[in-house]
């Protein structure tokens, strides 16, 4: 999957074991997050990018997802804030000092939820991941009908049972194009209750206030614009946002992005790092 020097290996956390793919030497470090049901193959042609000689690469697979183990503890961990503080628990484990987040789609709301808990965290680039308030969900996301306030708990995305048929449908439509047929296996392999659970406190949660976080936070000055699946987000003002904005008018292009070696490319990437880092030393 990754370079020939890259390490797989795994931690234990309170979490479960989680599977890690480290590769690289240098700081900051950047860690990449995975999205819902998929896992850390995704950052492939960036943990096999010519990066890794500048940068320490980490990535990992979520608990209850890809390689890791289910969560002992399901309620605790399939949420956003559990699953960042999974995160930062392998960061802290692994003594990874100044850190750059790079996340897709969930990966990009678990690092939004880094950003207070972690002071290390320099800055976070998010892909498909709008940031919102309690109660802002469904005007971020295409998820429910007309009035329906909680149609969102019949997609895909926040379903606890699926089936298989159903889960290869859903890789699809995240994945095409390209679609690759180890992520039809991720979305199977994907504890079935992550989903669901994580989706639910995300949708109800009164505390959520990622849009709020975003706003109010000055110590991550570069953070990349995410997808904004409809018009009507109001925009985040002091959203310090890196000028190479990246936007995209689907589910498929924000996957693409992530997996092509073409569309988003290590200079843009490195770029981001360093500029990132910059901002860190004269701070």
């Amino acid at each position: 999957m990754a370079s020939p020097d890259s390490k797989d290996y795994t931690i234990q956390t309170t979490h479960g074991t989680l599977a890690i793919t480290d590769v690289g030497t240098g700081s900051p470090a950047l860690l990449m997050i995975h999205g819902n049901s998929f896992n850390k193959r995704i950052f492939h042609h960036i943990l096999t990018s010519p990066l890794s000689k500048s940068h320490r690469l980490l990535a990992f697979d979520l608990p209850g997802h890809g390689a890791s183990t289910n969560a002992p503890d399901a309620e605790r961990s399939y949420s956003m804030p559990g699953y960042a503080d999974a995160a930062i628990e392998i960061l802290t484990k692994l003594e990874i000092g100044p850190v750059i987040v790079l996340g897709w789609s969930l990966g990009g709301h678990i690092a939004i939820e880094m950003i207070p808990k972690y002071s290390p965290l320099l800055g976070i680039m998010i892909v498909g991941s709008p940031p919102v308030n309690a109660g802002e969900v469904n005007t971020a996301f295409t998820l429910a009908s007309g009035d329906d306030e909680e149609g969102w708990r019949s997609a895909y995305a926040a379903r606890g049972d699926l089936t298989e048929a159903e889960m290869l449908e859903y890789a699809h439509v995240c994945a095409d194009p390209p679609y690759e047929d180890w992520m039809g296996e991720s979305v199977v392999r994907t504890d079935q209750r992550a989903r669901k659970l994580m989706f639910e406190a995300f949708a109800t949660s009164p505390e959520l206030k990622q849009r709020t976080i975003v706003e109010e936070e000055k110590k991550v000055r570069l953070t990349a614009c995410p997808l904004i699946l409809l018009d009507d987000i109001p925009p985040i003002p002091n959203c310090h946002a890196w000028s190479l904005q990246l936007q995209f008018q689907s589910v498929s292009g924000q996957f693409h992005n992530i997996v092509s070696p073409n569309t988003f490319d290590d200079s843009h990437r490195r770029r981001f790092l360093y500029e990132c880092d910059r901002s860190h030393q004269i701070r």
